[in-house]
């Protein structure tokens, strides 16, 4: 019998190292897939603090800073529905990985109506919880959360004793025993798991190897960085926005003070579209689209386009593959799929032999499903009626379509794709991170897996197909 899952749910509380955990996570995607874990993927920005399980669990009367930011969004059944569904599909597609949620917002729960809509959220999801909790002493939390809440220019503390912005002495926010008696009442006191945020900066000088070893990975491993990111400024000045790490090696990517890792500043991040003659403002306009990401984010990206143009090729190239040898796992964090493709054709383009042959693989692997969901949303979606699964159907020359309740031809897909790039390393992680994407957000492989529980799981004989 296969192990059953854990679902890790981080709560917070606020100011405890929550956001530096959240990036930690994000950067080391790849390193806690291949160990058995997948981070889910938020539906808000920044996706890595998953915001929307609080959002829809909470009372909609009740305030917070993200509601703050969000009025126009309604937060009754409907946006509880869409995030349940969007939950329940990465983790019916998760095969057997743990799982891990972050948002330092489930801490604002208090009430058991929002405990039950947040275990709705999950619904029939088949797996233990674990709750990690982490409290700080009342006082500084109070002080580095009014702070917070002061950093925004027209934004105050409140008087409300029921708000979320009330920070006096008798604040409802450091009530810890309330809290802990909700989760321990709703998880189970066993599956509760409370960490002081204090001694854990005394000790270690972050809150990531506490995390790891409830996880229970090495804190020494290759994932042991210090992150410590959203510093409140303090009386030596505001906190630098950057990504600050302390690996056990050194070299490109390990230096706090590296440049290609400080966050672009800017308004709103523009996606560049089209194309410009002059190489010098298509890479002035093409900035605009990673504000907020670090700078070696946009370094690539200028390679790719230069790769593109056939500008100095030679040189364009080796500084490709320098920045994704020395950054791949900032480059794998920060940049969405539509970037992770374009490293799959610039290798497609101009690697040697074996590195043509997994970046065209990997590219059109993730551009057929792209043309099947333009089709779906241009041609088929419009027109289609409620109705049962049909049954396989022949398409041409003794092809026959999908069987969807029961086929396991994606399965032996992707195991044949994976299997085929482990002789290229930096691809098969690539692949891995794409891969990890596809399975949580909405798309044609999602809506098939969940009709079919062999979708992503090995079955045993032959296929349906009568091959193999």
């Amino acid at each position: 019998m296969a192990k059953r899952k854990t679902v890790f749910l981080h709560i917070g509380t606020h100011k405890t190292g929550s956001t530096s955990l959240q990036k930690f996570l994000a950067d080391h995607a790849g390193f806690l897939t291949a160990n058995g874990f997948l981070t889910y993927s938020g539906m808000h920005q920044p996706p890595f603090n998953h915001i929307e399980l609080y959002l829809g669990a909470m009372r909609v009367e009740r305030d917070s800073l993200a509601k703050q930011k969000m009025r126009s969004t309604r937060f009754g059944p409907g946006y509880v529905e869409k995030v349940a569904a969007r939950v329940q599909s990465f983790a019916g597609a998760a095969n057997g990985h743990n799982l891990i949620f972050t948002t330092e917002g489930l801490s604002l729960l208090r009430y058991p109506d929002e405990i039950e809509r947040l275990r709705l959220i999950f619904g029939p999801v088949k797996a233990d919880f674990k709750v990690i909790l982490y409290l700080r002493n009342p006082d500084d939390f109070r002080e580095s959360y009014r702070r917070q809440i002061l950093k925004k220019e027209g934004r105050m503390p409140s008087s409300d004793r029921n708000s979320s912005f009330y920070v006096e002495k008798d604040t409802w926010l450091t009530d810890y025993a309330s809290l802990t008696s909700l989760y321990a009442n709703a998880f189970g006191a066993d599956n509760l798991v409370t960490i002081d945020y204090d001694g854990e900066m005394r000790g270690e000088g972050n809150v990531i190897p506490s995390f790891l070893r409830v996880l229970g990975l090495p804190s020494g491993s290759e994932a042991d960085i210090n992150y410590r990111l959203n510093e409140t400024s303090s009386a030596e000045g505001p906190a630098r926005s950057s990504i600050s790490q302390k690996p056990k090696t050194t070299g490109p990517g390990s230096d706090p003070s590296d440049p290609n890792l400080v966050l672009i500043e800017g308004g709103t991040a523009v996606r560049l579209k089209g194309h410009r003659e002059s190489l010098e403002e298509h890479l002035a306009l093409l900035r605009n689209e990673f504000v907020g990401r670090p700078e070696v984010c946009y370094l690539l990206a200028c390679e790719i386009v230069r790769l593109r143009r056939a500008v100095e090729p030679a040189r364009s190239w080796s500084r490709f593959t320098r920045l994704l040898a020395d950054y791949e796992g900032v480059l794998y964090a920060h940049l969405n799929s539509r970037w992770l493709v374009s490293i799959c054709d610039t290798y497609g383009d101009h690697g040697d032999e074996k590195e043509r042959l997994a970046g065209v693989g990997l590219s059109a692997f993730v551009n057929v499903l792209k043309l099947s969901e333009s089709e779906r949303i241009h041609m088929v979606e419009p027109a289609l009626k409620a109705g049962g699964l049909m049954p396989p159907r022949p398409l041409w020359d003794g092809m026959m379509s999908y069987n969807m309740a029961g086929g396991d031809m994606p399965r032996n897909l992707f195991e044949r794709m994976g299997n085929s790039l482990r002789s290229v390393p930096h691809l098969h992680r690539l692949w891995l991170e794409i891969f990890a994407r596809l399975k949580a957000s909405e798309n044609l492989l999602s809506r098939m897996a969940a009709h079919n529980p062999a979708f992503y799981e090995k079955t045993a004989g032959p296929g349906p197909d009568g091959v193999g």
